[in-house]
């Protein structure tokens, strides 16, 4: 099993995701694609379509089995191809297929990805406020950047995000996550990256919870199910999963009966 981008953006809209997704019970697991997914996936492959369509020559690694494209991708990058669409990159337990791979003129090579919505997140333009870079986006980045370091293509640790109106939007990995959060994207990375691999090795377990994006997951019934029968805290309005830990953690109350127990 494979760490890649979708796992990541798995954790970080659920930290209980990754585990469910491989340890699970598969028969609670709604199999139809939600439809305002498939719509968004569509819109996303469309907008990546026009994006490709205006760059013209690139080389298309999208065709063949993973190890097919990853020796092509490799003999690709070795050959110095400007601009490499769909490559495949893998070491150990990491895989990354970037929607672009761009050679720049010092020879190291850019993870680049085009995506259907800002490149950032918080952005006023009428109040003058740039935003700051969207999490996912940055850990998909590096996950892409470590590979390219690991197998000798790249010395940098920055990206770029095409986003849905074509803006190209820098990111810088190594900087810090914002003023108040002194921790770096890449160190950001690592942290969510070493989570992930415990999840997938079952070496770490969470617990389910109830929050306005598990609509969209295809086990939002199971999960809903798992916190009904736990009595789980964040069956409480407004009362979510990271409040729910530190009650479960802190006070050792896990049943909304004992919580309602609690003489404040």
């Amino acid at each position: 099993m494979y760490i890649t981008a979708s796992k990541l953006y798995d954790y970080l809209q659920c930290k209980h995701r990754v585990w469910r997704d491989i340890y699970g019970p598969q028969e609670e697991k709604i199999q139809e694609t939600n439809p305002f997914i498939e719509l968004l996936w569509q819109k996303g492959v469309q907008h990546e379509e026009k994006i490709v369509g205006k760059l013209g020559l690139i080389a298309d690694m999208s065709d063949g089995s993973l190890d097919e494209r990853f020796h092509k991708t490799k003999e690709a990058m070795k050959s110095g191809i400007p601009l490499i669409y769909q490559g495949v990159l893998m070491h150990g337990n990491l895989l990354g297929i970037p929607d672009l791979l761009k050679c720049l003129p010092d020879g190291n090579y850019m993870a680049i990805d085009i995506k259907s919505g800002g490149g950032m997140e918080g952005v006023d333009e009428d109040e003058g406020e740039e935003g700051k870079p969207k999490k996912h986006y940055a850990v998909q980045l590096c996950l892409y950047t470590e590979l390219l370091n690991i197998l000798g293509f790249s010395k940098l640790k920055s990206g770029k995000i095409i986003d849905i109106h074509g803006n190209v939007v820098d990111y810088d990995l190594t900087a810090a996550r914002g003023p108040r959060t002194p921790q770096t994207w890449w160190e950001f990375y690592e942290q969510i990256k070493k989570h992930v691999e415990f999840l997938m090795k079952n070496e770490d377990k969470n617990k389910p919870a109830m929050a306005g994006v598990c609509k969209l997951c295809p086990w939002y019934t199971s999960c809903k199910k798992w916190c009904d029968e736990n009595q789980d805290l964040s069956n409480i309005f407004y009362l979510g999963r990271s409040v729910r830990d530190v009650i479960n953690e802190d006070l050792l109350v896990d049943k909304i009966e004992d919580f309602l127990d609690i003489d404040v």
